[in-house]
């Protein structure tokens, strides 16, 4: 419904999806108040590197150990994980914390359009080549693909590459082809997603999806009275 906060939580061979530079929250266990952070690199699967203010006390919180809440907001969503302090370095004005990478991922998807669960077969095109699979949800603005990872592996994306989204749309003839850019990736050891918003929609792709998105929204609420 829209508004509707809806959460999602991620887990098994994730792989986040951040651009240098993202401002985060980062709650230690031993902290009452957040702290500002600013995310400036990870290993994949194996820690994450954040930028944390030089402020007087800081060192009280950067032990090995420490555990913590980490959120960002990112192409419109909330994500949020656990994570705990691994290393640390100070230096004249600079904070740097090395915190484990997480395990799982909670997303906050704070749309203010209706967003449906659809199961449409569906194809990708990646720099990588062809996947095919399922969109998972469908909204006038985005979609979620999920493909088999063991069987077409993902290739490196990050958030803002451009991919081509190819479907039949219900109340429509032949494939649309759906110029799109990657939201966030999700990747897990069988099988993988995309979260994706739409570029560029002619008006009557558009329509078609609002229709479609009103129509089982509209049904699936009256049958939940």
């Amino acid at each position: 419904m829209p508004g509707k906060e809806v959460i999602r939580r991620e887990t098994k061979g994730l792989r986040l999806t951040l651009e240098l530079g993202t401002k985060m929250l980062v709650s230690f266990r031993s902290q009452e108040e957040p702290v500002k952070a600013v995310f400036v690199g990870m290993e994949p699967g194996g820690y994450l590197i954040l930028r944390l203010p030089s402020g007087a006390g800081m060192s009280d919180h950067l032990y090995e150990g420490n555990k913590a809440v980490v959120k960002y907001v990112s192409f419109g969503n909330v994500y949020g994980f656990q994570s705990e302090v691994s290393s640390y370095l100070f230096k004249r004005n600079l904070v740097l914390v090395i915190m484990t990478y997480p395990s799982a991922v909670e997303v906050y998807e704070l749309r203010g359009e209706r967003r449906v669960e659809v199961h449409l077969p569906a194809e990708v095109k990646t720099p990588a080549g062809t996947h095919r699979g399922f969109i998972l949800d469908l909204s006038p603005s985005g979609c979620r693909f999920a493909f088999r990872e063991d069987e077409q592996p993902l290739p490196d994306l990050e958030a803002g590459a451009e991919v081509s989204v190819s479907v039949r749309l219900l109340g429509m003839q032949g494939q649309q082809n759906i110029i799109c850019r990657v939201r966030n990736v999700f990747q897990g050891s069988i099988k993988s997603e995309l979260g994706l918003s739409f570029k560029k929609l002619s008006d009557e792709v558009l329509e078609a999806i609002k229709v479609y998105v009103d129509e089982v929204s509209d049904f699936l609420e009256l049958h939940s009275l």
